[in-house]
């Protein structure tokens, strides 16, 4: 199970979908966290790292 957060628990999906060993919440979010910082980033005209 795939979502964005946040989410309200047993109103959007239940306890049950959210905690199963299927659910990539956890990792969906800190993808976004880091796409968003990049495009904040860019917005804000900084400078990123390089390797």
């Amino acid at each position: 199970f795939m979502h964005c957060l946040p989410v309200r628990r047993n109103v959007v999906v239940t306890d049950e979908v959210l905690d199963s060993k299927q659910s990539v919440i956890i990792q969906q979010a800190e993808n976004r966290m880091h796409s968003q910082n990049a495009l904040l980033l860019k917005l804000l005209g900084g400078k990123s790292k390089s390797k």
